[in-house]
């Protein structure tokens, strides 16, 4: 993969919400999904394949049977291996010396919760509330959408990180709905309640829907996929298209997939 390496900003302290986007988007590490293109998987919005006419698939290989687990997906931007992908790794993998690396992306993700929760709940109903899907990756020493969540404290929606853990080391078969690698919290009340799942990318969508799955057998309502990233992965399908265009076209945090 193609990983490039960010290097702090000047005075990061001092650096607001609206900053860390605007550095984030000038290092080019956001593209952004919406407005949507035409040929993209009608749930997640990522590259289909195309048949021998090189007519691009309404949907992804996966995404025909994610519908019956989740209500459905909004990605906030494109995850390419030079942009948001090369920023979650540094952050994830690099140490502790690239932990600030956290702020720009809890700047993304709370800038786009401001300006698209209500987007999302005429939608898919009021969200009683958020939580995030845990790390699978135990020798990193920290969950770091946790960390993210933490460094912030007047969130519009309530977030609850201890609904859901790991339950073996591992993670879902790409395409596969696998719950039982993740346990819910006896005292989770679930309820008829419908839960926001947050997770850093989207790539089959597995984990994300393998919790889902787990919420939902728990007494869930509803289950509304938020991956930060829409991975796109070069030379499958129409990926390459839409890689040139996203790119091109940077980002813009007016828009989101429901409000297109």
């Amino acid at each position: 993969m193609a990983y490039r390496r960010f290097d702090i900003p000047k005075n990061p302290r001092t650096l607001a919400r609206s900053d860390w986007v605007d550095w984030a988007a000038e290092e080019g590490a956001l593209a952004s999904v919406a407005p949507t293109l035409s040929a993209t998987c009608a749930v997640c919005f990522g590259a289909v394949g195309v048949d021998a006419n090189d007519i691009p698939y309404p949907q992804c290989q996966h995404c025909w049977q994610y519908r019956t687990v989740i209500a459905g997906v909004v990605p906030i931007l494109y995850s390419m291996d030079s942009g948001f992908e090369s920023l979650l790794h540094q952050y994830k993998d690099f140490g502790t010396g690239h932990r600030w690396l956290a702020l720009p992306i809890v700047s993304v993700l709370e800038d786009f919760l401001v300006g698209h929760i209500g987007c999302i709940s005429a939608r898919y109903g009021a969200l009683d509330l958020a939580t995030v899907v845990p790390s699978g990756n135990h020798s990193r020493g920290f969950d770091h959408l946790k960390q993210v969540i933490s460094l912030k404290t007047d969130w519009s929606i309530q977030w609850d990180l201890t609904v859901v853990d790991k339950a073996k080391v591992g993670r879902p078969g790409r395409g596969v709905i696998d719950p039982s690698f993740y346990v819910v919290s006896p005292s989770a009340d679930l309820d008829g309640k419908t839960v926001l799942l947050m997770d850093d990318t989207w790539t089959s969508g597995s984990s994300m829907v393998s919790v889902a799955r787990a919420l939902r057998d728990h007494g869930a309502r509803g289950v509304v996929a938020m991956p930060i990233g829409r991975q796109l992965n070069a030379h499958f399908g129409d990926a390459d298209s839409l890689m040139k265009i996203s790119g091109n076209r940077g980002y813009n945090n007016e828009k989101c997939v429901i409000c297109d």
